[in-house]
């Protein structure tokens, strides 16, 4: 088993990254609540990351690639203008939707896939 020894004042330090996890309010209010310098708890946290005391911070997901569909503009049918298929997923409106909703919807659609 490999066991990290730290220094008491590292020891202080993650006793208070801890209590930070737990505190009920802002970075700022807690820096100041325990007379800590504001910057000295980034600092703390990331040497005792790096010292593998603590987990490494999360990654961002990382964005995939815009994939791109087949338009076909069909005749219409009836009084319905707009029909957007994805999948078995089917939308058929009266009007061209908002473009930004659209994306929204597609990328709604494909994260809970």
């Amino acid at each position: 088993m490999n066991t990290v020894t730290l220094t008491e004042n590292q020891k202080m330090w993650l006793k208070h990254l801890d209590a930070i996890e737990k505190f009920d309010g802002t970075l700022k209010q807690y820096a100041a609540a325990h007379n800590l310098v504001f910057q000295d708890i980034y600092s703390w946290k990331s040497q005792l990351r790096q010292k593998g005391v603590i987990a490494p911070a999360p990654q961002p997901p990382r964005k995939s690639k815009p994939s791109f569909a087949k338009v076909q503009q069909l005749q219409s049918h009836g009084s319905s203008n707009f029909q957007f298929r994805l999948g078995n997923m089917s939308i058929t409106s009266d009007a061209f939707p908002d473009p930004n909703w659209l994306a929204t919807f597609v990328k709604g659609v494909r994260l809970s896939q």
